[in-house]
This record gives C-alpha cells, structure tokens and sequence, in this order.
C-alpha cells in the first residue's frame, strides 16, 4: 500500500471527522506508542484509540507508512498493550516535521477491549 503523503498545517490537523468511522474514537492522554520500525524501535504519542483503530502523533517525518503491518506497544499509566497495526492514513504536519498517522488494528489481546471498554463506556452498548 502507498499512501501519496499530504502537507497540512496544525489547524487543519484537528478536522477528523468521525463520520466515516466505524466506532467512535475516545481522545487519550498520558499514552504512547512504540513502532518497531525495521531494526529500531520509534516512538510517538498517542491521541485517539479505538476498537479497532488509533492516532499516533509525532512520528519522525521520515518514517516510512509504506510496510504491510507494524508491532506497535501502547503504554501509559502502568498499562502495556502490544497490537498489531496497519496504517490507514497519515498527515505531514508542517509546523514540527513530524506525522499524525491513523492506524487499523490487525489483532490486540483481551486487554486492549478492556481498556477500550472503560474508555469508551458507549463500546459496550
């Protein structure tokens, strides 16, 4: 999969619409995630998370959305996720050099449901 990237400014950065989505996506904070990234792992924060998705921001600019499928690890607050991603779609934020990029979860254990399930309370209805 090649995504064509998009310069956009840290205005336009914020105009996700949870329209076409699937779930809604619960806004986190104190959260970030590390991609394993050939033979170095890189880091990000974690903004949005899903069921079956999440935003990982400040991602150095020249990383490369072009692989298949990523081991990413989730944490904060004493709390390890290991998930599998696929990106879906990513931004270049002019402002910081670095990427917003919207991943799709390929698998996560039980506990990322659990969490998910407190974090967004309507998951469960």
């Amino acid at each position: 999969m090649y995504l064509e990237k998009k310069r956009v400014t840290a205005q336009k950065r914020n105009r996700i619409s949870p329209g076409n989505r699937r779930y809604e996506r619960a806004v986190v904070e104190g959260y970030k995630g590390e991609i394993a990234y050939g033979n170095q792992v890189i880091s990000g924060v974690v903004n949005e998370v899903s069921p079956a998705g999440l935003r990982i921001s400040q991602l150095p600019e020249d990383f490369s959305i072009n692989r298949r499928h990523y081991i990413a690890v989730v944490s904060g607050y004493k709390k390890q996720f290991k998930i599998i991603i696929r990106p879906r779609w990513f931004k270049t934020i002019e402002d910081s050099d670095s990427l917003d990029v919207g991943f799709s979860i390929v698998d996560a254990p039980w506990e990322w449901l659990e969490f998910i399930s407190k974090t967004i309370p309507e998951f469960i209805n």
